[in-house]
């Protein structure tokens, strides 16, 4: 009898386990999607206010939102779809894409091609609740929040904004680049959460500008429970990175960097701060590492990637930056296992920034915001 029950309880056990293997896995939450979708379901909302149509509404979102389901290597996809070859597994519709990219000219072409209503505009123009409920506003907002709430922008979500951002100062760091796009963006981030923008002079990744900024960001988190999110805009990124390297303190106090076109690889026509791109990538390579970017508090603090695309750019970006130079892969990861910096890629979006009204362009971001610090926040 005893042997039996052993025999059972084994049977029972291989069974659960080959349940569990052959369960199909959900698929992971992608920021990129979510980000594009607060912005379209927020398009939404206020056309719904203006007694607006859908066909304004699709219109608004054609004209201001940039998203594939594929975006994974977009541009080496945009700029060399022949030598490309697709990891496994595939996403759906890759291979398609790429073999028709391969056969337009580089430019506008593919750009329409790739974003376009063949590609992934009628992604987000979907009914967002069809993206189950990983995507489920409540999950990452909490009860009484879901995508009509959202998308009006009602008083819970306004609550749960409110609750996941209490201490936290939204900063906009900007050069001089980006000032006039950071100042309507700012004062539309200052209606719902505590926001400030913060002007360079310069861009020069240097040790005296660095710990000069590191000191100023700090002077923002005056009591024990302040906490920092940087919105880091075009020119001003790498010496974001370098304030951030030169200060442990404030590394402790940053809990989100969202680097928003910012030439982290350098510009291949005029290089700032006189760094060549080759130069400019080794900086980043030796800098932007898990044991210099390391925090006291055990966590992992994401670092949050948006390019910036022009429709006949080549190579694709913004039309000075290019796409690939725009971001940076994680570094990594230390035989210590620590890993303080999480990569996010959140995709892409117009180059003119203008196309997005920034009250919409700022709540799409306190969004993103309330789920990387809640349901969403990255594992050490």
């Amino acid at each position: 009898m005893l042997v039996d029950l052993s025999l059972f309880l084994v049977a029972l056990t291989l069974g659960l386990a080959a349940a569990m293997l052959g369960r199909p896995k959900p698929p992971a939450l992608d920021p990129a999607r979510l980000l594009s979708v607060c912005w379209s379901a927020l398009l939404w909302g206020v056309e719904e206010q203006a007694d607006g149509s859908v066909e304004s509404w699709s219109q608004r979102v054609a004209a201001s939102l940039l998203y594939h389901p594929a975006l994974r290597h977009g541009w080496r996809k945009l700029d060399s779809p022949v030598e490309y070859e697709i990891p496994v597994p595939s996403r759906p519709s890759e291979r398609g894409l790429v073999e028709a990219l391969a056969k337009l000219e580089p430019g506008a072409q593919r750009f329409e091609r790739f974003f376009g209503e063949e590609g992934g505009r009628a992604a987000l123009l979907d009914d967002p609740r069809a993206l189950g409920d990983d995507y489920e506003p409540g999950r990452w907002l909490g009860h009484g929040c879901d995508w009509e709430t959202l998308a009006r922008w009602d008083v819970p979500v306004q609550a749960a904004v409110l609750r996941r951002l209490a201490h936290h100062h939204l900063v906009i760091v900007a050069a001089e680049d980006q000032l006039e796009a950071a100042e309507p963006l700012q004062a539309a981030l200052a209606e719902d959460v505590s926001a400030h923008l913060m002007p360079l002079d310069g861009v020069e990744p240097t040790e005296p500008g660095a710990e000069a900024l590191a000191q100023s960001l700090l002077a923002l988190a005056r009591e024990p429970a302040d906490r920092l999110v940087l919105v880091v805009l075009g020119d001003a990124g790498p010496l974001l990175l370098a304030a951030c390297q030169s200060d442990p303190v404030l590394r402790d106090r940053v809990v989100v960097v969202v680097l928003d076109g910012c030439p982290l690889k350098g510009v291949p026509e005029e290089p700032p701060a006189g760094l060549a791109c080759t130069e400019r990538e080794v900086w980043i390579v030796e800098s932007f590492t898990h044991e210099v970017f390391d925090t006291e508090i055990r966590r992992a603090t994401p670092y949050c990637v948006l390019a910036r695309l022009s429709p006949d750019a080549h190579p694709s970006g913004d039309g000075r930056v290019p796409w690939a130079h725009q971001r940076v892969d994680e570094p990594p990861v230390p035989h210590s296992g620590r890993r303080p910096i999480a990569m996010v890629e959140l995709g892409v979006a117009p180059a003119d920034r203008s196309l997005l009204d920034p009250v919409i362009a700022g709540r799409g971001i306190i969004l993103l915001l309330a789920f990387l610090l809640g349901e969403g926040a990255p594992r050490p």
